[in-house]
């Protein structure tokens, strides 16, 4: 345990000192350690829910990879636009990058690819965070490598207008037939002071009404809560607007299915809104749940957010992979909320933890409890600033996923909902 209060308390210190001492073109270059991105199936026991079958959707390593990659692009692309909208003299293309017609995939890795050189020489792309910084835009280019990068995905949607708002996009596949929200997370150094304080909102409960045991009220990190709730842009909710987008997207394309991801505070914001999205509100009469994909998340909300998730898992409305890294001090804060009463955030979702030197692990909060498993590696935490960014970084992400694909080939993230054994009775909700 004192581990980890040390390895938290660094971390808090590294984004007080990076507050204090950065300065200078776009908040893509000042926020640093936030703002960046299984062998023979189960067996299939009588289902708990409507979620659908594995051949609904794709093999879940397909599912993570592919959500990561879309993490990798939607920070790569906001970093460039940053950064050139400050200089565009000196970014080669910059017309392009800075305009807001749709773009591919491979034009974003474009974008990259050919001012990379010039990224590089960014003042605050100097020292240990701008370094990792560097390192997320380096393992989207590496991904071309394998021939990762192909323009079936056009991003119609890409808001990063207010540096002091969530930046977020939304993408089009048409050969997956998929639409992808895609968030990046905290839009500036000083949001993300505000999103590690560990105060939560008291908001009521969308599903309340539907069982018993669903409670009024529930508690959600104040800081996820207010990007998506309290923050406006023409005197709209940014979750409103989003939700909207969203919407018209969907009836213009009614079979296609719809992901949400993000890495990092993007996770955060990924999970929360899917939630919220897939409630019968929005989506009740879809064809397709909300498919949640989030990466190195912080904790979300409290016991009574995760009950509320669970039920919505349980009726099929939403599917949520929630990944990883051991050793990834991110997933692990904040821990409770400094509130009267107290109160501990939960994570929520089928939880992939991925390692260096063993096959991925599976867990998930059945019946609304924690595996004790999670509480005990989340004790074991890095405590230096390197290590922090080390695990915490996109490329560990792609580099141990892809290390665990042997044991992932076969796994559907729809028979892990579909095992009692796996999710319980699911008794909480």
């Amino acid at each position: 345990m004192l581990t980890r209060i040390l390895s938290i308390a660094c971390l808090l210190g590294c984004y007080v000192n990076a507050a204090k001492s950065v300065r200078g073109p776009g908040y893509a270059l000042r926020s640093v350690a936030f703002n960046h991105l299984l062998a023979t199936p189960l067996p299939t026991s009588q289902s708990n829910s409507s979620i659908g079958t594995c051949s609904d959707f794709p093999a879940l390593y397909d599912e993570a990879r592919d959500m990561i990659k879309v993490a990798l692009l939607t920070y790569s692309y906001a970093t460039v636009r940053q950064c050139a909208a400050k200089k565009p003299d000196v970014y080669n293309g910059e017309e392009a990058i800075l305009n807001d017609e749709p773009v591919t995939a491979r034009d974003i890795y474009s974008f990259i690819k050919d001012n990379i050189d010039v990224l590089k020489n960014e003042k605050d792309f100097q020292g240990e965070g701008g370094a990792f910084v560097l390192k997320q835009l380096q393992a989207l280019l590496d991904l071309d490598k394998s021939e990762d990068l192909k323009d079936n995905s056009e991003v119609i949607v890409f808001n990063d207008k207010y540096a002091r708002q969530l930046c977020y996009g939304i993408a089009l596949n048409r050969v997956d037939k998929r639409i992808v929200v895609s968030f990046r997370g905290t839009s500036s150094v000083f949001d993300m002071v505000d999103d590690i304080k560990v105060a939560g909102a008291d908001v009521q409960n969308p599903l309340y009404q539907e069982t018993p045991k669903q409670k009024r009220q529930m508690q959600i990190h104040k800081g996820f809560y207010n990007a998506l709730f309290k923050d406006q842009e023409g005197g709209m909710l940014k979750f409103d607007l989003i939700m909207n987008q969203l919407i018209k997207v969907k009836k213009e394309n009614p079979d296609y299915k719809v992901y949400v991801t993000g890495h990092s505070l993007g996770g955060s914001l990924a999970t929360l809104f899917a939630f919220y999205a897939s409630t019968p509100k929005y989506f009740g009469n879809s064809q397709f749940p909300v498919t949640c994909v989030s990466v190195a998340s912080p904790l979300v909300g409290d016991y009574n957010w995760r009950c509320a998730f669970m039920l919505q898992e349980k009726m099929g409305r939403i599917r949520h992979l929630r990944i990883t890294n051991f050793g990834d001090i991110v997933p692990k804060v904040p821990c409770f909320g400094l509130d009267i009463p107290p109160f501990t955030f939960k994570h929520a979702g089928v939880h992939l933890q991925l390692y260096d030197d063993k096959p991925p692990r599976f867990s998930f909060p059945k019946n609304g409890d924690t595996l004790k498993i999670d509480t005990d590696e989340n004790v074991i935490t890095p405590i230096t600033p390197s290590d922090i960014l080390y695990y915490h970084g996109c490329d560990l992400y792609v580099n141990r996923l892809d290390k665990g694909m042997p044991a992932l080939a076969g796994k559907y993230l729809n028979t892990f909902y579909a095992d009692k054994a796996f999710v319980g009775e699911y008794d909480n909700v």
